[in-house]
């Protein structure tokens, strides 16, 4: 009995056997999971062979902010998204010069009490030799953002 070759892995009339997993399913799954794990190593992916172990972990959100349409939200004026647009970018909620600020921020309320506020900083911190795992999330509505980092080895 002949098995029927899928559309997309013929080339000219001639058969060809699919070497993609998700063509179809002439190929064998991917080797059980051999990858030791103690309790105590970190992970992001189940991937089997242990390749995204990482030390550190650091959430990272990028945001915009625009002081004027924050001002008018707090008048009686209805916001108007369309004229929305971002002056300041931030990292977890804060602008240069407080994203290399380490800990968290504390203001002082009218009362003469602190407060915490931006708990999460922005720096980043990784061992000698150490991998991180970054949780990167763009919030921003109005501008798109990118993040670069140098590599150190």
């Amino acid at each position: 009995m002949r098995t029927r070759v899928p559309p997309a892995t013929r080339i000219r009339g001639a058969e060809k056997r699919c070497n993609d997993i998700l063509c179809s399913g002439q190929t064998p799954l991917p080797p059980a999971n051999s990858a030791i794990n103690n309790g105590t190593g970190k992970y992001a992916y189940n991937d089997g062979d242990g390749s995204t172990a990482y030390d550190v972990e650091y959430p990272l959100q990028m945001m915009g902010f625009d002081p004027n349409f924050h001002f008018v939200g707090m008048t009686f004026n209805p916001e108007s998204f369309t004229d929305m647009k971002d002056k300041y970018f931030m990292l977890n909620g804060r602008s240069y010069p407080d994203t290399i600020s380490p800990g968290t921020m504390q203001t002082q309320s009218t009362d003469g009490t602190l407060h915490s506020s931006q708990p999460l900083p922005s720096i980043i911190n990784i061992p000698a030799g150490g991998k991180a795992l970054l949780r990167i999330s763009d919030l921003s509505v109005t501008e798109l953002s990118t993040l670069a980092s140098l590599a150190f080895r």
